[in-house]
């Protein structure tokens, strides 16, 4: 979904949309960066937020809230990682990755989506 991006201090990126989840049983996805953590340290990290949209149309329709959201905090070991279960029963989704470190740059981000279809 995001492969080896580097994220400005509080800014955003959005994802490609991932469609139709019609077939999808299970959803997990799995945010991973670094940080140097050269400035001031911050336990801020990265925070996905989840859109979703009911079809494909023209421009899509994104939802303005969020239908799942969660972060990966920053630690002492500059790396952050988390993972977390979607409930795949919506049409479509894209996902903001937003730096929450107001100081520092986050390295090589990763947005990962792992997931298991019907036959």
């Amino acid at each position: 979904m995001i492969n080896a991006t580097t994220i400005n201090p509080g800014e955003s990126l959005f994802s490609d949309p991932v469609f139709p989840l019609g077939n999808i049983v299970k959803f997990s996805l799995t945010i991973e960066g670094r940080y140097n953590m050269s400035k001031t340290w911050e336990s801020n990290g990265l925070r996905v937020k989840v859109l979703t949209a009911p079809e494909i149309t023209g421009e899509f329709p994104w939802d303005i809230t969020p239908y799942a959201e969660f972060d990966a905090p920053s630690n002492s070991s500059k790396y952050v990682r988390a993972t977390a279960s979607i409930i795949p029963d919506v049409y479509s989704i894209r996902c903001q990755v937003i730096n929450l470190n107001t100081n520092e740059t986050a390295y090589d981000c990763k947005l990962i989506a792992t997931y298991s279809e019907t036959s």
